[in-house]
């Protein structure tokens, strides 16, 4: 038992000990630094730092560069999250609930990449659809739709977001989500329909594409792009022409 504990609180000191160096290797800043300690970290699985290194990363990194590829400059606190892979999740849903929308943001994003090993945190995700951030809303909806069938029970959820969300940017990334879904998405048929009315003409747009994957009536979807090939925008009416066209050659999905 003491050899146990021993062991733990020297894990706990090494931990710490990188840690510091790549926060050091942030502050001077210091690349190498910054790649030695994140590899030290991932080797150690650092599991308990999760939350730390979210928020690491919201000072260095997330805040200015949502969706910049791994390989950019400062991206290192990210990459020992992801290199954690799973054992990351518990961690991440505790960021998910931090007071800072940054970090709640950081961590909805890295579940969001990290698409069907984010599962577990799926009902953590579902109640980011109500966070007062649309930032964190929106990436919740990108990951849920990631998710696919484990995600099916957020369906609902997902349809109170499509019609009711203040943001259009939101509004839009849940019909992509749904979309991604497609038929474990099929209750959101009706709301996809009532979406057709929204007054962004990217919504509208999305939601043609996410009722043609969701729907299993063909008939419905074909009738529907024929009435927004009317639409007053451009890209709605060619989007409803597309969608409408393909459906109705193919006479499925």
């Amino acid at each position: 038992m003491v050899l146990c504990v021993g062991l733990s609180q020297r894990k706990v000191l090494v931990e710490e000990y990188w840690f510091y160096r790549l926060k050091r290797g942030y502050e001077l800043p210091d690349e190498g630094m910054r790649k030695e300690a994140a590899r030290a970290l991932v080797g150690l699985r650092a599991v308990r730092l999760v939350p730390r290194l979210v928020r690491l990363g919201v000072e260095h990194y997330f805040r200015f560069q949502w969706g910049t590829p791994l390989a950019a400059d400062g991206s290192e606190a990210a990459k020992v999250i992801f290199g954690l892979r799973a054992e990351a999740i518990e961690g991440l849903i505790a960021a998910l609930n931090d007071k800072d929308e940054d970090t709640r943001s950081a961590a909805a994003w890295i579940l969001e990449e990290m698409w069907e090993e984010a599962t577990p945190a799926a009902g953590a995700l579902c109640r980011a659809l109500d966070d007062p951030c649309s930032r964190v809303r929106l990436l919740a909806s990108i990951a849920l739709g990631h998710l696919g069938r484990e995600a099916k029970f957020a369906v609902k959820a997902l349809m109170e977001r499509l019609l009711h969300d203040e943001d259009a940017d939101v509004r839009q990334e849940v019909a992509m989500a749904l979309r991604v879904m497609g038929p474990y998405a099929e209750e959101a048929v009706g709301a996809l329909v009532d979406a057709l009315s929204d007054r962004n003409n990217y919504v509208r747009a999305q939601s043609i594409f996410a009722l043609n994957a969701v729907c299993s009536d063909t008939a419905l979807v074909v009738t529907v792009c024929d009435k927004m090939s009317k639409d007053e925008d451009d890209y709605v009416r060619e989007t409803a022409a597309k969608v409408g066209k393909q459906r109705g050659a193919s006479g499925s999905r």
